[in-house]
Formats: structure tokens, C-alpha cells, sequence
């Protein structure tokens, strides 16, 4: 059979959902329309009940269990546009789900619960973010939750394991306008920690108090001390942390590997103070193979590696913060202050006149 679906890009991704039904060992055919032209699968959700294949724009379904459904995701090559299809095998029958909000709005740092009816509850997940960078999506067994991150607005997708989806746009706005704090900068965007590590990230500008809307992924412990975000390591993958306050947020990558790791990197000294111009080491230990993962301020201070040290190069008055790392991903930071040289001012030297005395020849007798 075909069926074809038509998509379109009005501003931002468009969702279009189309059904088909598979018969064992028959083939159903899917033909794919809009976007780019170019396309590529990018997920099945059953692959071991229905299985599939592009060949340009034509999709090939062929079933391989007496009953099944599956949800296929079809995108143009840009990701530009995607598409879903949901299939069924046998007895099945695609309960259809639906969210209770469809063009919700929010501001900057709230979190919104969006209830899911229909389907199988608790057997939802997401098929699609247009904008993670905007909206932070996550689910519960019966509930889509997101999380306002920055202006703008973005399409997630929810399906069922039944191959039925429905979608929402969210518009974020932001809550205050503020002229002073500026936005939020973390003292690492990027980490990669094995399995037990520890990090602390430090978190500065936009305003308190900070918070981190919930990680359901069971990746990382997290817990925030005033402006430190502490960051432990549970179990390999890969996820992002989004740090929020009411002027706007930022984000950071973590990549957990399974192998544990427990040797930590410790420095001599965790802030330095030194004036322009002057230098400092500090001393590294760890597992070795130190580098220089990040310094917040590098017109304030030049850091190096060389071996065990870090090496500190002050340039002009001002702070910042140095992340020092080790192979394996564990990293600790420096504090470093750096204040104007003194003016020294050097004294005259005033000549010392020395006394002279002439003696009188005795004379021969």
C-alpha cells in the first residue's frame, strides 16, 4: 500500500503524523513528500516487530512478528522537517494519546506539567525537540514537563508505544527585564567524568537564586550550594544540566564513561592573589596528563601546564577562574586574583663626602 504525507516548514519544524498497518512478511510501502528532498530514518521504535528502510523518497515497512506497532521517524537530511509513522502488525490497534495543552505558554525559568491521556501510561517518550535550547523537555509516567530556558518557541513531540503522537508548542517568555547581573556563565560548559567522579562548576552573572529544573535520566546527582553546582557521576551516558535564574540560564555537556575512576586531581592551592606582571605555580596531583580545560578571564591571567604545575601569568587587575583537568575528566578550579602592581619610587643617593688628612713628613735626624 502508500500512503504519502505532504510537509512543510512554516518558521520552524512541522510535525505530521500518518498511520499504516503492516501485514508478516508482506512489505507496505510509505512515500515520503516535502523538505529538502533528501532523507534519512532516524529512529524506530520497534525495529525487532517492523523494520524499515528508505530508498529516496520511498519508505519500505515489512513486519517480522505476528503483532507489534512501531513508531518510525522520518526527517529531511538537514533536519529541517520530520515526520512520523505509525505502524501496527496483527491485533494491534494504535491507541490514540493526546496533551492537554497544546500551545501552552510560560516564562523564563517555570516549569510547566502538561497531563498525557490515551495510549499506554507511563509508556510514553519524546520523539522530537525543535529547540532544546529554549525548552527543556521531560516526562513522568503520565505527564510531559518542560522547563523555560530562554525566549522563544519551540514544537516537542510525545508518542506512545502504541505508535500514536501528539505535539505541542511552547512559547517561552522572559519574566524580567533586568539591567543589572547580565547573563549566567558557568566555569565549564563541557565535561567528561567516569563512573563515582565529583565536579564542582561554579556559576556567576544573571541573579539569585539559581535552580535546576529536574534530570530524570539517573546519569548524575546533583545539588546546588549557593553558586556552586556539585555534579556526581551515577551511571554511563550522556546528558545536559540547565542552570536557570529569572534573567536567563546556561548549559553544560557532561559524557559519563562506565569505567570508574576514583584518583582525584588535587591542586596546592585552590585561589591565588598575585599582583600585574608577577607569576605563580601551583602544584597538580592526580593520574597525570594535566591540561587547562577552561580560564573564565584569560585578559586578567595567562594559564599554562607544564608537567605537575600550573603556571600563572598575571596581566591585568581583575578575577577569574581556571579549570584544571586530568585524563579521565575530573577537573578542579583556581581562583585567581589579580591586583595592580605597586608604584615604587627610588630614593636618591646622596654621595658620602670621606675626610682626607695629610701627615707631615717626620724628618731625618
Amino acid at each position: 500500500m502508500s500512503i504519502g504525507q505532504r510537509w512543510r516548514k512554516d518558521g520552524m519544524q512541522n510535525v505530521k503524523v500518518i498511520l499504516a498497518r503492516c501485514l508478516r512478511n508482506r512489505n507496505s510501502r510509505v512515500t515520503v513528500y516535502g523538505g529538502t528532498g533528501a532523507y534519512l530514518l532516524l529512529s524506530n521504535s520497534n525495529p525487532g516487530a517492523i523494520q524499515s528502510e528508505i530508498n529516496g523518497s520511498a519508505v519500505t515497512l515489512k513486519g517480522y512478528a505476528n503483532e507489534g506497532s512501531a513508531a518510525i521517524t522520518v526527517c529531511s537530511s538537514d533536519i529541517s522537517a520530520c515526520g512520523i509513522i505509525n505502524t501496527a502488525i496483527g491485533g494491534v490497534t494504535s491507541s490514540g494519546i493526546s496533551l492537554e495543552e497544546t500551545t501552552p505558554s510560560m516564562k523564563v525559568g517555570e516549569a510547566l506539567t502538561i497531563p498525557i491521556s490515551g495510549g499506554v501510561s507511563g509508556d510514553y517518550s519524546i520523539f522530537l525537540n525543535t529547540n532544546d535550547t529554549l525548552i527543556r523537555a521531560n516526562l513522568t509516567s503520565n505527564s510531559l514537563i518542560l522547563h523555560g530556558l530562554d525566549d522563544g518557541m519551540a514544537a516537542i513531540t510525545v508518542c506512545s508505544s502504541k505508535g500514536s503522537c501528539a505535539a505541542t508548542t511552547a512559547t517561552v517568555t522572559n519574566a524580567i527585564n533586568s539591567e543589572t547581573g547580565g547573563p549566567i556563565t558557568l566555569s565549564q560548559n563541557n565535561l567528561w567524568l567516569l563512573t563515582g567522579q565529583s565536579f564542582g562548576i561554579k556559576i556567576s552573572g544573571g541573579s539569585t537564586p539559581y535552580f535546576v529544573p529536574a534530570n530524570s535520566d539517573n546519569i548524575l546527582k546533583i545539588s546546588m550550594d549557593q553558586n556552586i553546582l556539585n555534579i556526581t557521576a551515577l551511571n554511563p551516558g550522556s546528558t545536559s544540566i540547565d542552570v536557570c535564574s529569572a534573567e536567563g540560564g546556561a548549559q553544560a555537556s557532561v559524557l559519563v564513561n562506565g569505567t570508574s575512576y576514583n584518583t582525584t586531581i588535587t591542586l596546592s592551592q585552590s585561589s591565588v592573589s598575585l599582583a600585574a606582571g608577577k607569576n605563580a605555580t601551583v602544584l597538580i596531583s592526580g593520574n597525570g596528563s594535566y591540561y587547562v580545560a577552561n580560564n573564565t578571564n584569560p585578559n586578567v591571567a595567562s594559564v599554562s601546564v607544564n608537567g605537575n604545575n600550573v603556571i600563572i601569568s598575571a596581566v591585568n587587575s581583575g578575577n577569574a577562574d581556571a579549570s584544571i583537568c586530568q585524563n579521565g575528566g575530573q577537573c578542579s578550579i583556581i581562583s585567581i586574583t589579580v591586583f595592580a602592581a605597586p608604584v615604587s619610587v627610588e630614593e636618591p643617593q646622596i654621595p658620602v663626602l670621606q675626610r682626607f688628612f695629610l701627615r707631615r713628613p717626620r724628618k731625618r735626624s
